[in-house]
């Protein structure tokens, strides 16, 4: 995750690009999801509470294998 986190870059004229790892996310539906990594375009705050964020993330990503191909 770190790895994939480290190469995500901000497009130009873009969000600000925030990602963020393992953060618990509550949407309209009364759902809640924790992604491997989300895309923000900008900072929470306060980022580090026990409660869920209330935003919709740019984008998500979701790691589905840890084996490495060559």
């Amino acid at each position: 995750v770190d790895r994939i986190r480290s190469s995500i870059r901000p497009v130009t004229g873009a969000c600000g690009c925030v990602h963020v790892a393992d953060v618990l996310f509550t949407f309209s539906d009364g759902s809640f999801k924790r992604p491997d990594i989300a895309v923000l375009c900008e900072l929470p705050n306060p980022l580090e509470t026990d409660e869920a964020l209330n935003i919709i993330p740019g984008a998500v990503i979701e790691i589905i294998s840890k084996k490495i191909i060559n």
